[in-house]
């Protein structure tokens, strides 16, 4: 032990940010991991798998566990590198490797036990904070001792996983390495791929994407399916993009050779920093790109959103009672000045897809008000979801129901979304229109029932509790009230808002942590190439503008391309007609490129006196303009 806190002492600076960034990691898994316990324990399976929030939090777990995994192995890998030498030095003085082995496992042990620790006190902090918060909206989320363990032993699993792959990364190079190798490991350059390797990858890489595409359009596979999918593909795809499309276009510009040799230096130097911090590079893309669309347009499009409600509601009142009833109960709800109206319906089950609503095309037409043929034999499928939503009601094309002539399959027809009297709510999600001849077959097995709807334009809700009573007293096997599904909807909503919101913040402190990392390992290089090179005389603005050219190269390009892909894709948004143009949208996404933008410059200037300040104190004082 006193070996190990010796070691750690020595290397304190180029331990640290590798401790960071597991504590950084290790809070933000555990808090997500929390919020997703307690988001997903108020929705039944259905929802899990096809609600935006339910989807959601599947997804962006992955995306974590992608930062996650690339911080950790990127700051990993840069400590690994002093250390392979420190190994290296320990093998020309007689040890073993398997006593080297033993050492690396409890140095990355320790490391990763203590840090663990740390991240799960901070993640614990964040998350009993943000129940707190949505707590104090109204909201019920029950997060009890059990499902609390199950939390911090998922999050222990995924840190075991991340620091299992350090551990192997440097027993390979251990295993594979010979002894002058690890003496100068440290001062390795990545290796150049082969254009061959290069075109291979990329290739692959555009296939990723293309597969991606396809997948993400094909509407006969459920939601959470393609976003998983589609999401592994587009980071496997990015990530072999930024592997070896470099690469190629190094070698074209090569073919350009007065231009090449003229800036020959310069190019080969620009892409070795490119392919050393590739990784830590598309993992800034990727949570800068996430920020500007992905939580930009959910938080902008659940916050506010009270008058977007009225379409899903055309009615403020909605029972279903039986038909000998329906005549009394229309007129006891009538004497509230109101309009009301009666449909013969029919609550079935199918075999393929469960309970639904069954209509007559005489009182379907009269209640949509448009005129539908339906022949015998033949079933339109009403799903009450927006027109533009991409689910369908009856995948397979048929649906089979008992009738009064036993068992008989009807061919799905003309299929669409649209809201009839209540919109996604889970007893009134599909209606299944019939022509009256095949309705009065199913009338007489499953039983008549009556579909009442009841405007009130003067309705501030103060009838509700009426209304209420009367449909429990006529035993009616469905009641919606427009008010209360309303305040259902905004309550989901802002849980919803509050998920994204803290998504968004997530991710803008691990980017910043991220990049803050990047540019505290650099300092000790930094300031012995340059302190090297100011002895050899070079001039201190050179060294100033080397310096922050060289600390902002891993800020600069993720930034750039993140600002120009989701300006791109916020115009695709809104030419496509998926999304009207929304300026709370351009806003929004103005916003966070300023901030980020900001960030960078200061991290820069920051990180520029950190290296002036480390050589100044190393040269024994120096004075820069």
């Amino acid at each position: 032990m006193k070996v190990m806190v010796r070691i750690f002492k020595s290397n304190m600076w180029r331990c640290l940010p590798c401790f960071m960034s597991s504590i950084l990691v290790t809070a933000t898994l555990l808090l997500f991991e929390g919020i997703k316990a307690m988001f997903l324990c108020t929705m039944d399976g259905e929802e899990r798998l096809r609600s935006s929030l339910g989807i959601s939090t599947h997804l962006y777990i992955y995306v974590l566990l992608f930062i996650g995994v690339i911080l950790i192995l990127y700051t990993v890998n840069n400590y690994s590198r002093v250390r392979l030498r420190d190994y290296g030095t320990f093998l020309v003085l007689g040890s073993e490797k398997g006593s080297i082995a033993g050492m690396i496992l409890a140095e990355y042990g320790m490391l990763s036990a203590v840090s663990y620790v740390t991240g799960c006190i901070l993640g614990t902090a964040f998350l009993f904070g943000v129940r707190k918060v949505i707590l104090s909206e109204g909201i019920y989320m029950e997060l009890d001792g059990q499902m609390y363990l199950g939390v911090v032993l998922k999050t222990l699993f995924y840190m075991m996983m991340v620091y299992a792959a350090a551990v192997l990364m440097n027993a390979v190079y251990l295993q594979g390495n010979s002894l002058s190798a690890l003496m100068r490991y440290d001062r390795k350059k990545s290796r150049l791929p082969s254009v061959k390797a290069s075109l291979i990858g990329t290739g692959c890489g555009a296939l990723c994407f293309a597969a991606s595409c396809i997948l993400l359009a094909n509407k006969h596979i459920p939601p959470y399916i393609k976003m998983r999918y589609g999401l592994f593909l587009v980071l496997a795809g990015l990530f072999l993009c930024f592997t070896y499309i470099g690469r190629l276009l190094l070698y074209l510009f090569s073919s350009r050779e007065k231009q090449y040799y003229k800036h020959l230096l310069r190019v080969k130097d620009l892409y070795y920093r490119f392919a050393d911090n590739k990784n830590i590079m598309l993992l800034s893309f990727v949570i800068n790109f996430t920020m500007l669309i992905f939580i930009n347009k959910n938080i902008v499009e659940f916050a506010g959103t009270d008058s977007r409600y009225l379409w899903k509601y055309p009615y403020d009142y909605v029972y279903a009672v039986a038909e000998e009833h329906v005549k009394d109960f229309c007129g006891e709800i009538g004497e509230v000045k109101s309009e009301v109206d009666a449909y013969p319906c029919v609550f079935l089950t199918c075999v393929e897809y469960g309970e639904y609503i069954g209509m007559p095309v005489s009182a379907y037409s009269r209640l949509s008000g448009d005129e539908e043929e339906i022949r015998p034999g033949e079933v339109l499928g009403i799903l009450q979801k927006h027109e533009t939503d991409e689910d369908m009601l009856l995948l397979s094309g048929q649906v089979t129901i008992e009738t009064g002539e036993g068992i008989r399959r009807f061919e799905a027809g003309k299929q669409e979304n649209r809201v009839v009297f209540a919109a996604q709510q889970p007893e009134s999600m599909g209606i299944l229109v019939f022509c009256d001849e095949d309705y009065a077959s199913l009338r007489d097995v499953w039983g008549g029932m009556s579909l009442v709807t009841q405007r009130m334009p003067d309705d501030t809700g103060e009838y509700e509790g009426h209304m209420k009573e009367l449909a429990r007293s006529a035993d009616a096997k469905l009641f919606y009230s427009k008010a209360e599904l309303m305040q259902k909807d905004r309550k989901e909503d802002i849980t919803t808002l509050i998920f994204y919101v803290c998504m968004g913040i997530f991710l803008m402190v691990s980017n910043m942590a991220v990049l803050a990392v990047k540019v505290w390992s650099e300092i000790p290089v930094l300031s012995g190439k340059y302190g090297f090179l100011k002895k050899l005389g070079m001039d201190d603005e050179d060294v100033k503008s080397n310096v922050k050219e060289e600390l902002s190269i891993c800020m600069k390009i993720p930034f750039v391309l993140s600002f120009a892909l989701g300006m791109c894709t916020l115009i695709w948004l809104f030419d496509s007609g998926g999304y009207s143009f929304d300026m709370r949208m351009i806003l929004l996404f103005v916003v966070l490129v300023f901030v980020q933008g900001c960030f960078i410059a200061g991290t820069g200037n920051y990180g520029y006196r950190l290296v002036k300040n480390r050589i100044g104190e190393e040269s024994g004082g120096m004075t820069w303009s």
